[in-house]
């Protein structure tokens, strides 16, 4: 979705009698993922074949006419920023964080086959010590990416504690975020957690992330090894958002897998993201924005 804001300047004449009419312009791109759920397959399979008519726009929940409609991977939609994120190894169980992968990212390389040669990959990773780092900025080398998640899972592990984590989970993906916005092209941030999902935080917390995600037309998806289950029922009691990875994707239209790991489907669908692009009326607001399909 393209929300677009004009500002029309009075018009000045020149002293050749030519007049000048200046127009400032800003963009913002809220993209928008359809899908059909297959629950047979347990996976979903996206929409590409749907037309401009087979949508509506809402803003605050005033139906919002659409200008213009894009569609496809070819079309005018934006590369993307792919960021493989990982919590730092810790004294518990392999598959609750995110020790499951190391040794194992090789299994993702034939994935990254399905990036466009104008993608970028990246790595971040935090810690329940509170550190948050990136750890390699998005680029075009896709092994040098996988051989930088082996190197921060390969560290000596740490001690930390929960409340420190939470806060550091926050800020690495705030950093992602910052990171991907100053990058040039403008590219779409998506969020891979390889991670055991784990963690919870308050829901204030959780859902000020979220809005920071939605504002930036931020995807996340995630792939666990089912090392940890995942309880809906159990995702949000005492004030808090459980399984926080799970939350994140399923707000922000993407996906996290409960299987071994099988990340071609995974990154299929990461890739496949950039599908439709609206252009509304210039006092939509990206944040309350939204679109629905007709059928």
């Amino acid at each position: 979705m393209a929300i677009a804001n004009w500002c029309v300047s009075p018009a000045q004449s020149g002293n050749d009698g030519t007049i000048t009419l200046r127009v400032d312009s800003s963009l913002v791109l809220v993209d928008v993922i359809a899908e059909n759920a297959k629950t047979a397959l347990h996976t979903r399979a996206l929409l590409t074949d749907l037309r401009r008519e087979d949508f509506r726009v809402f803003d605050n929940g005033r139906e919002m006419p659409i200008r213009s409609f894009d569609a496809g991977v070819q079309n005018t939609t934006r590369p993307i920023a792919l960021w493989l994120i990982v919590q730092c190894p810790e004294s518990f169980p392999p598959n609750w964080h995110s020790d499951f992968m190391l040794g194992e990212t090789r299994t993702l390389r034939p994935a990254m086959d399905h990036l466009r040669a104008d993608d970028a990959v990246g790595v971040a990773h935090w810690c329940d010590d509170g550190k948050a780092v990136i750890d390699l900025q998005p680029g075009h080398d896709s092994d040098g990416a996988l051989a930088k998640v082996e190197e921060v899972l390969g560290q000596k592990a740490i001690q930390g504690e929960n409340r420190a984590g939470e806060l550091a989970m926050q800020k690495m993906i705030r950093l992602v975020l910052k990171s991907t916005h100053e990058m040039t092209p403008d590219r779409l941030p998506i969020f891979l957690f390889l991670y055991g999902d784990h963690c919870a935080t308050y829901v204030e917390e959780a859902n000020a992330i979220l809005r920071d995600l939605l504002e930036t037309s931020g995807l996340v998806f995630g792939i666990n090894n089912i090392g940890v289950s995942f309880d809906s029922y159990l995702s949000s009691r005492a004030g808090q958002i459980f399984y926080l990875a799970h939350y994140y994707s399923r707000e922000t239209g993407g996906e996290f897998t409960l299987q071994p790991i099988q990340p071609c489907f995974q990154m299929r669908s990461i890739t496949s993201s950039r599908s439709y692009i609206f252009a509304t009326p210039s006092d939509s607001n990206p944040r309350s924005s939204m679109a629905r399909g007709t059928h």
